[in-house]
């Protein structure tokens, strides 16, 4: 069960770049230090824990790990690349070290068997959200300006949308409380699109809900390779009652699905 939240993300907070799953690809070489450098022009005080020689030590990648979460300086934990050997040290974390100290980790692709396995094991809120290599100016491929404002106003929970969305984009996706408090109310999951000013900021597919219909449950975010995989290391986390959101690994195709508890449930949970 999710009990413990962190706080938001504030300017100022101690931030940690780690790399648990190992060596930084080549094309995030350079992005290290771009990284680096535009969080702290935001604000935000810098602590590099990213092994760049002996990468290959799991049991030292685990402990850095641990370590991000267990500095009374560090708020936010933000790994820098993700890869297959993320898997290597799911089952090093001394989950329970996590909990006591709940602290924001966000993640996406194969770090979402990061986050996810933390979210489960540890009873803490976790976060989905793009690379940091995406989101700096000197990215070479830089997520639009309406995914990397939203990036920021989920980490640092800015009800107001002051990180320079409208309030209807601020709102669109993720309805952040004015308190930490559980639980978390998300509104408008593709319900209203023409409340996003840009026209290349909307999706092309959308299912709304009908007038007074909700869906309610914990939400299960990853990508659809990443759940699969952890299904196949016996990592899967229970999905019953369930949201399951993610992405197909081709088609970048995104879905949400509720479950609920039936046999379909049950064999999705045993990887059939």
């Amino acid at each position: 069960m999710i009990s413990k939240i962190p706080r938001p993300l504030q300017s100022g907070d101690g931030v940690a770049f780690v790399n648990p799953a190992g060596v930084l690809p080549e094309r995030f070489k350079n992005q290290h230090g771009y990284v680096k450098a535009h969080l702290e022009e935001l604000g935000f005080l810098v602590k590099d824990m990213v092994i760049e020689s002996g990468w290959e030590d799991v049991q030292r990648r685990s402990e850095t790990l641990q370590a991000a979460f267990t500095d009374p300086q560090v708020k936010a934990i933000l790994p820098l690349c993700g890869g297959a050997r993320i898997y290597d040290i799911l089952s090093l974390i001394d989950y329970t070290v996590l909990a006591s100290y709940p602290k924001i980790i966000c993640g996406s692709s194969e770090l979402s068997a990061l986050v996810v396995t933390i979210s489960e094991r540890a009873g803490m809120v976790t976060f989905f959200g793009p690379h940091l290599n995406f989101l700096n100016p000197k990215a070479s491929k830089r997520e639009n300006r309406f995914t990397v404002r939203s990036f920021w106003n989920m980490l640092q929970w800015d009800w107001h949308g002051r990180n320079g969305l409208s309030k209807n984009e601020a709102y669109h996706f993720f309805a952040s409380p004015r308190n930490s408090t559980l639980p978390v109310t998300i509104r408008n999951i593709y319900r209203d699109p023409t409340r996003i000013a840009k026209d290349s900021h909307r999706d092309n597919f959308y299912q709304a809900l009908g007038s007074g219909q909700s869906v309610t449950g914990k939400l299960l975010i990853g990508s659809l390779a990443v759940l699969v995989r952890l299904c196949e290391e016996g990592l899967l986390p229970d999905v019953t009652d369930r949201i399951v959101e993610g992405r197909t690994p081709e088609t970048k195709i995104f879905f949400s699905i509720p479950f609920k508890r039936n046999s379909s449930t049950r064999q999705i949970g045993k990887c059939k």
